[in-house]
């Protein structure tokens, strides 16, 4: 309908008329009004492909951003079928081999959220959120969010070491709201002028990632 304005409006006035008469059986409240139902009929309505280079199931691979912003790492559960099912999922930032860190996590994680990481080499606490790093820490949720099943609502963060617990808990300061909880392991937090921001989603600093992944499940 892009391209032709007649036929927006017209389909507008449809939708309009379509809430309407929702809006009369449901008496006390508007159809627009009813946030959930529309996110499970916008989640229900998408198809997710299955084949491709994007899509390799039980294995960490690497997976280009747009923007020239580099790669992401990612792994989706041996069993993951988009057609079935949507899938909590974990951010984790840290510094290395991302593959290898994903990897690295227990099998009963790697069965049950799709995992994407972050490798911040190059970055340090003053150019994290600035331009560069933040595209590279925030397009790996959009990309994964478009081909992938990714329950929005149970996406978890994960900062590892120094670095990657102050981009994390910046991030989490800076974007509360994305987040179902942020976890800080090996290293403290970084977040100033947002601070307040962390009391707004479950945060906490853990022991190591086995206790973080616990406190996420």
């Amino acid at each position: 309908l892009s391209n032709s304005y007649d036929k927006v409006e017209a389909a507008k006035a449809d939708l309009i008329t379509e809430c309407e008469g929702f809006d009369k059986k449901l008496k006390t409240r508007s159809v627009l009004s009813l946030v959930k139902d529309w996110e499970a009929i916008f989640d229900l309505g998408r198809d997710f492909a299955i084949t491709g280079s994007e899509f390799k199931k039980g294995k960490a691979f690497e997976l280009d951003l747009p923007n020239n912003a580099g790669k992401c790492g990612v792994r989706l559960p041996a069993g993951y079928n988009p057609k079935k099912e949507n899938y909590p999922a974990i951010l984790i930032l840290t510094s290395g081999k991302t593959l290898d860190a994903l990897e690295a996590l227990p099998v009963e994680v790697k069965d049950a959220y799709i995992l994407m990481g972050v490798d911040l080499t190059g970055l340090d606490a003053e150019t994290v959120l600035a331009d560069a790093g933040r595209l590279r820490i925030l397009l790996p949720i959009g990309t994964a969010s478009r081909l992938y099943r990714v329950n929005r609502q149970r996406l978890f963060l994960l900062g590892q070491g120094d670095l990657g617990a102050s981009a994390a808990s910046r991030l989490a300061a800076v974007y509360p709201m994305a987040f179902a909880g942020c976890a800080l392991v090996g290293g403290l937090s970084a977040a100033t002028g947002n601070v307040g921001n962390l009391k707004l989603l479950p945060f906490d600093t853990k022991g190591d990632t086995q206790a973080a992944l616990s406190w996420f499940a």
